[in-house]
Formats: structure tokens, sequence, C-alpha cells
């Protein structure tokens, strides 16, 4: 995806020539605030829901641990925190699904290779 914006979308905005991923409008890169509004105000119009990068932060975070129950680990490298206890508070209960779907997966092919 990051190709596909620095080969069709960047060369569009004003300040494209910069070395910035996100050019501002003047000779420095997009405010972390003006980045903020801008994909709070796309998605709202595109899809008709509220969602600001924050939030976004937090369903990638429950999209890996659904996918990865319990992967604390990698989480907390992908997000850039210190520790995984503040990780753990958090998000320890929201993979319980996942874990349980992890679970069922293992019983049946248990009983496939078991079965005679």
């Amino acid at each position: 995806m990051v190709k596909i914006y620095l080969d069709h979308h960047r060369p569009n905005l004003p300040g494209h020539h910069q070395p910035w991923l996100f050019p501002g409008r003047k000779d420095t890169h997009k405010h972390v605030v003006s980045a903020g509004e801008q994909i709070k105000k796309a998605i709202e119009k595109r899809l008709g829901h509220r969602v600001n990068p924050h939030l976004m932060r937090h369903l990638a975070a429950l999209f890996w641990l659904d996918i990865h129950p319990g992967d604390y680990e990698s989480l907390r490298r992908l997000m850039g925190h210190r520790s995984t206890n503040s990780l753990m508070d958090y998000y320890s209960g929201t993979e319980a699904a996942a874990a349980a779907r992890r679970y069922d997966e293992a019983i049946l092919a248990a009983r496939r290779t078991s079965v005679p």
C-alpha cells in the first residue's frame, strides 16, 4: 500500500518534492494533528463512522490478537511499547474467542489423526 501511495498518490500532493512521507504545504511534513483530522474526515465521509488514528491502533491490536491470541510480544513490538504489561492489562481477554477457535481446530485435528 505504501508503494501505491508513493507511486500514484504522493506525486499529486503539494510539496511532493520534499523528503517527507506526508509532505505539508510548507517546507516541512504534515503536522500529526492535521493528518489525524484529515483521516477522521475521510473515513467519516466514506464510511459514515467517526474513527480517529488512535482508535485505528486499538483496532489493529484487536485484529492481531484475534489472529494470534496471546501473542503480546509481537503486538508490543508492532505498537512500540516498552513492556507487555500495559498491553496485557488493556487487551487481556479480548482474544478469548480466537483462542477457543484455535483450541477447537486442535481438537478436531487430533480426532482426525487418531480415528482409525
